[in-house]
């Protein structure tokens, strides 16, 4: 009976390992399905930013203007201010799910180094700062960053 017992708890305690090996393997590939997922609603979220811009006549003309050296009507900064916290809002959120691990560190290089460049754009130049403080710390202190990198940068060249 006692060596009955014995193989018995061996039975249950493999059951519980397999179990237990099941369950890590569900949650890795939960987390893949979410990595998934989040860089899919990044996409569409760039894509559906630029579409909107593209198909505003006034941001259009604004960063025409910009282009040329001409000056913005109130209108036309009013539009682009909103469309910059609108890019600012999208990047905390990038920049939040690539923190807890949904947004692979490979592409949030490349995005990063595209934000780092667009922000002394003349189209963001300036825009960050009067936000910055409506932004985590964590996140405001990234940007703060990226802009001493591109200055450094600009300044090598």
């Amino acid at each position: 009976m006692d060596t009955l017992n014995r193989w018995l708890t061996l039975f249950a305690n493999l059951g519980v390992l397999a179990g237990i090996l099941l369950l890590a393997y569900e949650i890795n590939e939960n987390r893949n399905l979410q990595a998934a997922q989040t860089r899919l609603a990044i996409t569409d979220i760039n894509r559906d930013m630029v579409l909107r811009f593209s198909e505003n006549p006034t941001a259009v003309n604004a960063l025409l203007k910009i282009e040329s050296g001409e000056s913005l009507s109130s209108e036309e900064d009013l539009v682009l201010r909103f469309q910059a916290v609108a890019a600012f809002r999208h990047w905390e959120n990038v920049y939040f799910q690539y923190q807890n691990g949904l947004f692979h560190e490979n592409e949030f290089k490349a995005i990063s180094s595209t934000w780092r460049k667009n922000l002394l754009s003349p189209r963001l130049e300036g825009r960050w700062e009067s936000k910055a403080a409506t932004f985590s710390t964590e996140f405001e202190q990234f940007i703060d960053q990226l802009i001493v990198e591109e200055r450094e940068l600009r300044a090598e060249h």
